[in-house]
């Protein structure tokens, strides 16, 4: 499995503790998990909050060229 990390949009969030209680919910809403981290992006307006995705490993893990 492969992991990415996508930053979503939580609304106005004024604490850590905050942050920490309604991250998994957001997470859990788009199928991912809350890694703990978040950020204040418009002052007094809005946060976001890191989610991490898994997603299956496709691909050739080698490249060749001309």
């Amino acid at each position: 499995m492969s992991t990415f990390k996508v930053n979503i949009p939580a609304g106005p969030l004024w604490s850590n503790d905050e942050a920490q209680k309604i991250g998994p919910a957001i997470a859990a809403a788009h199928l991912g998990k809350f890694t703990g981290q978040w950020s204040t992006v418009i002052e007094n307006q809005m946060s976001v909050v890191e989610v991490e995705f898994q997603v299956p490993s496709v691909g050739s893990t080698s490249h060749t060229m001309d």
